[in-house]
């Protein structure tokens, strides 16, 4: 398998380039060359196996045996997936009625989906740098979720040093201490006074660096990062065989939306050969929906919400999407997404608009219909939901008029991390988790700072003034 960028000005690339990347040096992002292609038959053969026999397998058709054999693969697979509640049960499922069904992601150590993808790709990295006898650098911007995933996969690893970043505002205290509070020589945290879009904008720059990226082996584990989207796909493969009767059955995902990573994946699956339908379920940050029901993506300002890692604005993903849809027209896709740098605002042909549509639908979840759908879940299920599966629930709750109907739902966290929109519910569950540890002294990127220089600091590992203890979080933007 080769590797291409979605802009068409880097092709032939190795599995171990994209492993260590951040974007392509024409701005894109890696796909593959070619999409292996599943059979009714290989599905059949796969439909009893567990999870870490079916990231096994998608991965072999992503990877070649010459940069990692299959025994190299199958034990990092095993070792990622060790870190879980239960490695024989990656993935859970919860049937709270006949037309729902819930895919618990969340059973690794950070209680995120992001486990899944970024246990094996924090391996991967380590191993092959740990070959090359060198150390890699890992640059994370984070929504709320993605850093503690990271830090979790990451703590430990002798060959990786790892630099995250997060909104300090736009993230609750669960999240933060989730970050703050993962000790390992080899992490580094820092809150931003911003969102995560702006964090993403100079994590790009600095990625864009060729000579900042080579001399410091510079990548990033965002789901930019190709490793990212293939193991989802494995995720997306094995949610659907668990649920269809047989190999041939459409199955209706419903898919918690920020930057596009994950319904990325599904696509991607659907490409494979995979027979589901995907439903981008968004919270009020509805730029995704908004662009697949007018073909017109426009940044926007940021809203807050209960739903917090999915807050984006720019979900960068759309273009590996575009990239699929378009069966692969670089120069279309390197067109629209110059268009969207230069003006932040893309616009697509009536013939793309329509093989969007074609692709994937899309629902919205405002805050208070989170709300409402927590406490609907909850009080009729005895069934606790965090605020990013509510948006998916909410969109099967409004959409079951057709009980016969093969529909899942998946849940990318546990409530575990979302007290305050239960405190405010009135909801009390043993699952609500606190976390008092205290915090360490830190530095926080302010507006109106060099954040370029600040990163280039980190990366260099000079060393750094901690000045200030965590903010205050009465901290106003201007």
């Amino acid at each position: 398998m080769k590797y291409r960028s979605t802009r068409g000005g880097l092709e032939n690339s190795s599995f171990t380039d994209v492993l260590l990347s951040g974007y392509c040096s024409d701005g894109g992002l890696f796909v593959p060359e070619t999409i292996p292609q599943l059979s009714s038959e290989c599905l059949k053969q796969w439909k009893l196996q567990p999870f870490t026999y079916i990231a096994f397998e998608v991965a072999k058709l992503f990877i070649n045996n010459n940069e990692f054999s299959h025994d190299e693969l199958q034990t990092l697979i095993t070792e990622s997936y060790g870190q879980f509640v239960d490695s024989k049960q990656v993935i859970s499922f919860q049937k709270l009625n006949n037309s729902l069904v819930i895919a618990e992601l969340f059973r690794g150590p950070s209680y995120s989906f992001k486990d899944i993808a970024l246990s094996p790709c924090a391996r991967l990295i380590d191993k092959h740098m740990k070959k090359q006898n060198k150390y890699a650098t890992v640059l994370i911007g984070t929504s709320g979720d993605t850093g503690s995933a990271c830090l979790q996969s990451c703590r430990g690893l002798k060959n990786i040093d790892m630099i995250v970043a997060y909104p300090f505002l736009n993230v609750n205290d669960f999240q933060r201490r989730q970050m703050t509070t993962i000790k390992g020589n080899n992490l580094l945290v820092f809150p931003v006074e911003g969102t995560s879009d702006d964090i993403d904008i100079v994590l790009k720059q600095v990625l864009m660096d060729q000579n900042q990226v080579t001399k410091h082996n510079l990548c990033s584990m965002n789901s930019i990062n190709w490793i990212r989207i293939l193991f989802q796909a494995a995720m997306y493969i094995f949610i659907y065989l668990q649920t269809a009767d047989d190999e041939n059955e459409n199955v209706e995902l419903v898919v918690p939306t920020g930057a596009c990573g994950s319904i990325a994946s599904g696509i991607l699956c659907r490409l494979m050969g995979v027979p589901i339908r995907l439903i981008a379920a968004v919270n009020a940050n509805t730029v995704v929906h908004d662009f697949v029901q007018t073909g017109v993506l426009t940044e926007r300002p940021l809203i807050k919400t209960w739903a917090n890692a999915m807050d984006i604005c720019i979900p960068y993903n759309v273009e590996r999407i575009l990239y699929f849809i378009s069966n692969g027209d670089v120069k279309y896709v390197k067109q629209v997404m110059n268009e969207f740098e230069t003006t932040h605002t893309l616009r697509l042909s009536k013939n793309m608009h329509d093989l969007l549509t074609q692709t994937i639908s899309t629902c919205v979840a405002n805050d208070n219909d989170i709300e409402q759908t927590i406490q609907l879940c909850y009080q009729k299920y005895s069934y606790l939901i965090c605020p990013h599966t509510a948006t998916a629930v909410h969109y099967a709750l409004i959409n079951d008029d057709h009980p016969q109907k093969k529909r899942v739902c998946l849940a990318t966290a546990s409530p575990c991390k979302f007290k305050e929109v239960y405190d405010k519910l009135n909801i009390q569950d043993c699952t609500i988790q606190s976390n008092s540890e205290e915090e360490p002294f830190t530095i926080m990127w302010c507006r109106g700072s060099n954040w370029l220089e600040l990163v280039n600091t980190a990366i260099q590992n000079e060393p750094l003034v901690y000045c200030t203890n965590i903010p205050d979080k009465t901290l106003t933007l201007s």
